[in-house]
């Protein structure tokens, strides 16, 4: 499967640490969405994008949720809002 911009997405509904149920198709972001899978900081990988130099070169608000999680999982572990906090 190929995701392309413009064009409906793959359905996926996940319960959110809020307890909320959110749907990627019933998402309208104004400019884009950017979906990112966490495994934990015993992913190389993980440990690397969730770095305060990797959050810092996009430099684009965090939203509520992302910004409570954020907080509640990664900050124990030097993770920063840096450039994201509005």
């Amino acid at each position: 499967m190929t995701l392309r911009p413009r064009q409906p997405v793959p359905a996926l509904e996940i319960d959110t640490v809020s307890g909320a149920r959110w749907s990627l198709a019933e998402q309208n972001p104004e400019r884009f969405m950017m979906l990112v899978f966490y495994r934990g900081l015993h992913c190389p990988i993980c440990r690397k994008y969730t770095s305060d130099r990797w959050n810092d070169t996009l430099g684009t608000p965090l939203e509520g949720e992302p910004m409570a999680v954020g907080r509640k999982f990664f900050a124990p572990h030097g993770w920063s809002a840096g450039k994201h906090a509005r």
